[in-house]
This record gives structure tokens, C-alpha cells and sequence, in this order.
């Protein structure tokens, strides 16, 4: 008896080898075998094109909101570390005072890759009597968005 991933995994396997049959086929073949099912080769051609430009839209989208939120975490994590200073507490003592745990602290200054939680945002705010907002937005989770009427609003990124 086999379960769901096994047959998933089965699945996957012979997509994989269809797919490099079809690219290695010569083009007469596929457009032959596309015939024979009653497919249109010129429908299939463009569905293709289609979907490989979304697929390099999608990324440089992506590269662009990751380079963005890369240097939103260096202005959180720089603000951090000046109001530690300017406080004059360790990480130790802003992880008690903010109710954090003190490596989420370590974390937000160091590792650029790390989102906090909205939650730990929060408390940091409070910590540091900082108006509400200021910190979500240096860490990406508020994210600013001009509307066509001219106004603004914010979002929360999910």
C-alpha cells in the first residue's frame, strides 16, 4: 500500500522525466505527438512564453522586495542598537524590560534575514516609549502604499 507522499513523489518523478523527454525530443516529434492529442502547438508555444515571463517577473519582483527589506532590517537593526546606547541597557536588559527573549533581540541586530514578530515589535516600541509604528515599519511588516487619490495608507505585510 502506498500513501500520498509516496505517490506524489511518483508523480513527480514522471513529470520530471516527461519533461526531459520533451525537451530533448526533436521539435518535429513534439509537434507531431501534440497533433495526435488534439493539441495546438502554437497554444501550447505561447501558454509557455506566458508562463516563463510571469516566472521572471515574479523573481525580480522578489529580488527587489528582498533588497528593500534588507535595508529596512539595517535601519531597524541600527535604531536598535542606538536606542541599547542611548539607554545605556545590554540585551540582556532590553529582552526583561521589553518581555523578549534576549537571542530574538540578537537576531533583529544581526541577522538580516529575520522578520519579528509583531508582537516583539511591539513590546520593543513600548520599551523604548516609541511612538506606535515607528519600529513595524523599519522592519517591513507595515508596508507603505500611495493610493490613486492621492492619499496614503499602510498594510501589513503577510
Amino acid at each position: 500500500m502506498t500513501n500520498g507522499r509516496t505517490q506524489l513523489k511518483d508523480t513527480d518523478a514522471v513529470f520530471r522525466a516527461m519533461r526531459e523527454m520533451l525537451i530533448e525530443a526533436p521539435a518535429a516529434e513534439v509537434d507531431a505527438l501534440a497533433r495526435e492529442q488534439g493539441l495546438d502547438t502554437r497554444k501550447l508555444s505561447e501558454i509557455g512564453r506566458s508562463t516563463v515571463q510571469s516566472a521572471i517577473a515574479q523573481h525580480k519582483q522578489n529580488v527587489a522586495k528582498h533588497g528593500s527589506l534588507t535595508l529596512l532590517h539595517k535601519g531597524l537593526s541600527s535604531l536598535l542598537i542606538m536606542l541599547r546606547r542611548r539607554d545605556n541597557v545590554d540585551e540582556t536588559e532590553l529582552a526583561l524590560k521589553a518581555n523578549v527573549d534576549e537571542a530574538e533581540i540578537r537576531r533583529i541586530e544581526f541577522d538580516s534575514s529575520y522578520l519579528p514578530s509583531p508582537r516583539t515589535i511591539y513590546n520593543l516600541e513600548k520599551a523604548f516609549s516609541l511612538p506606535p509604528g515607528v519600529l513595524a515599519k523599519l522592519s517591513g511588516a507595515i508596508v507603505h502604499h500611495s493610493p490613486r487619490n492621492g492619499g496614503t495608507r499602510h498594510g501589513v505585510c503577510g
